[in-house]
């Protein structure tokens, strides 16, 4: 566990080397932030982290039990959000590996055993693990992005999100089918699908991005050996807004549920530097 400072190792040549400009929702994937690089936008977990931080955890959150213990599952919330995207005009995307798959296509006829995306692997423990944590989560939380707890009501809603978790953490029944399942039906809901061949084994750093329309070449980070996991909050925050159009969506809530859950995916992960690149 990280112990909450946040080390600004990552030089603006690493950033000038390996980053993106100009991308668009319109136009580009919303894909995985894995290490081992997918081309796209990057949020850790593609589709299914809309799923999760938009949907799940902020109305287990906000009304708890309407969510967890109920008979809705990460499977049928990772399909509906995959065809809300798409009814957007957005390109969902979630991904496997060569390991998992046994070569570089996804085997949509199996539905059990593994599935080469941290994410939806490890979603369960991930939660858990926020839960357990709690404190030292949240802590590195605030000091990674201090402006969204300048609100009174954040911290209040910071500790539901942690219990949303926490319920979640020990609802197996959501989990049904685990990671595999939530992935084989977005790829059926139309969601598009990548596959993660070598990833380099250093996996030190960690980056929430939030200047519009910039990422990282995460493939040529891998292939440098010098990989980075990667959030680019500005596009999880473009879809809350879209999607703020449909529906009743407390702003807030979704930021602070996505900034937690990507403190508490990398932390897990072992990422000992995570930095928050500002415009």
């Amino acid at each position: 566990m990280p112990s909450g400072n946040i080390d600004h190792t990552l030089n603006d040549s690493y950033l000038e080397r390996y980053k993106v400009e100009g991308l668009s929702l319109e136009t580009s994937v919303l894909t995985c932030g894995d290490r081992g690089g997918l081309e796209g936008i990057h949020v850790l977990g593609g589709a299914l982290t809309i799923a999760y931080n938009v949907f799940d955890i902020p109305a287990e959150a906000l009304r708890p039990g309407s969510v967890a213990g109920n008979d809705k599952t990460f499977k049928s919330s990772s399909r509906s959000t995959v065809r809300q995207l798409r009814s957007l005009g957005l390109y969902p995307g979630v991904h496997s590996d060569i390991q998992s798959e046994g070569g570089q296509a996804f085997n949509q006829e199996t539905s059990e055993g593994n599935v080469g995306c941290a994410f939806a692997q490890n979603r369960q423990q991930i939660s858990k693990f926020i839960a357990d944590n709690a404190d030292d989560v949240i802590r590195h939380a605030k000091l990674l992005r201090p402006e969204l707890f300048d609100q009174p009501t954040a911290d209040d809603i910071a500790k539901k999100i942690v219990a949303a978790h926490k319920r979640f953490a020990s609802d197996d029944d959501f989990f049904t089918g685990g990671g595999r399942a939530a992935v084989q039906a977005a790829v059926r809901a139309g969601a598009e699908v990548g596959i993660v061949g070598y990833r380099a084994e250093k996996h030190d750093h960690g980056l929430i991005i939030l200047v519009a329309g910039e990422t990282i070449n995460t493939i040529r980070a891998n292939q440098d050996g010098d990989p980075a996991y990667t959030q680019d909050s500005w596009a999880f925050n473009d879809i809350v807004s879209r999607l703020s159009q449909l529906y009743t969506i407390n702003s807030l809530t979704t930021s602070l549920a996505e900034l937690i859950d990507t403190t508490g995916t990398m932390d897990l992960l072992g990422v000992k530097q995570i930095e928050v690149i500002r415009p």
